[in-house]
């Protein structure tokens, strides 16, 4: 069994899996499903000397997911190529089969864009979904902190648009008497709380931020476990 959780990094071995080496670093992309299988690695899923979280023998304990399986039943380990690349920095979520990163280094709004759009081949982050908030929350922001993401309305005041082109009106979480549309109001540029919710801000501050690309999930399912390297 494993003792990873969703997004965990862990490197592994006594490995009996299907394409697994002793040594592989591993991110889970599900929940475990047993209380049983309770998570022993570090908290943290950029922690590098993580080391001796145990065995993978089966896709996720407790888990149906791509098995057709009774809750319980282990099947092989699955390994491949991580959609995010080799570096442990960026995390991948399934769901729109994208990448994030959060940096620590503090920029103004527009410096904090083209580090992500230039640096990284991506954009400020753009957040569609409360599933998405949540794994923001759970994996990426630190307590306290304030985050830049994508979303401005420095062309026109009032017209909110995402960097990356998604659609700004299919999911917000604006925190409340967010944001400030006055007409002299000059904070154009969208902040994101260690909460998950949305204010808007002068751009010139400066904060960390996330930025996300796109990954190669072509052959990944839900519960994959992804290779680093």
């Amino acid at each position: 069994h494993r003792t990873c959780v969703a997004g965990q990094m862990c490197i592994v071995n006594n490995i009996f899996g299907q394409h697994l080496q002793d040594g592989d670093k591993m991110m889970i992309l599900d929940e475990c499903g047993a209380e049983a299988h309770r998570p022993s690695c570090p908290e943290s899923p950029l922690d590098v000397e993580a080391a001796g979280c145990g065995t993978v023998t089966d896709r996720l304990p407790g888990s149906t997911v791509g098995t057709g399986q009774e809750r319980g039943v282990s099947e092989p380990a699955v390994a491949s190529k991580h959609p995010c690349g080799s570096s442990l920095k960026w995390l991948p979520f399934f769901p729109t089969q994208s990448c994030y990163a959060t940096f620590t280094g503090t920029l103004s709004w527009i410096d904090a864009e083209t580090t992500c759009s230039i640096v990284y081949s991506g954009h400020l982050a753009s957040i569609s979904s409360q599933e998405e908030t949540d794994f923001l929350r759970e994996w990426l922001l630190d307590p306290s902190e304030e985050y830049w993401i994508g979303l401005n309305d420095k062309d026109v005041e009032g017209t909110f648009v995402f960097t990356d082109g998604s659609d700004p009106t299919a999911w917000t979480n604006w925190a409340p008497l967010q944001p400030d549309t006055a007409a002299v109001n000059s904070e154009d540029c969208v902040k994101l709380s260690s909460d998950g919710d949305w204010y808007d801000d002068f751009c010139t501050g400066s904060k960390k931020y996330v930025c996300k690309r796109g990954g190669d999930f072509q052959d990944a399912v839900p519960g994959d476990e992804f290779r680093f390297g």
